[in-house]
């Protein structure tokens, strides 16, 4: 199977079933579609505040990706931050590269991102609250209308 790392981690150990069209569910019993579940282990943090409680506003664009995406998915799903600009470009796997002995190649996908709220960024991206910056008063009021996703 494939591996799948959770940006932010997850809180309390959780399985998620993954869908054949590769969408994530962490509820419902065994539905036509599931192809195979995934344990997420839970990674707790050192700490439990936030070093910043400002309003923040992560810019990005068509050539945000690879780890952007994945620091822009969980400052989002975690409700820190409201994102402007235009969508990712939606790199979302985890590749490792291998030198064959004739001097070939081959690359492996060894995993897929997706975001706390299982969100598969791949060939995707991530959509954007704003097209501009709305400023802090805006950006606040959409963190305050956000909820996180609960985990189980």
């Amino acid at each position: 199977t494939e591996g799948r790392v959770v940006a932010g981690g997850v809180k309390g150990n959780t399985t998620v079933r993954v869908t054949t069209d590769g969408n994530a569910s962490r509820k419902g019993n065994e539905t036509s579609g599931v192809k195979n579940s995934t344990y997420l282990k839970s990674i707790p943090s050192t700490s439990g505040a936030p070093v910043v409680t400002e309003p923040l506003v992560v810019l990005v664009n068509g050539r945000s990706a690879s780890a952007s995406e994945i620091l822009t998915g969980a400052l989002r799903d975690n409700c820190r931050a409201t994102v402007a600009g235009s969508t990712t470009y939606g790199k979302g796997l985890i590749q490792s590269v291998y030198e064959l002995s004739d001097g070939s190649g081959l690359v492996l996908t060894v995993g897929k991102y997706v975001t706390p709220g299982l969100h598969d960024i791949d060939r995707v991206g991530i959509e954007t609250d704003f097209a501009m910056f709305p400023g802090f008063e805006k950006a606040n009021e959409k963190l305050l209308a956000c909820e996180v996703p609960s985990r189980r």
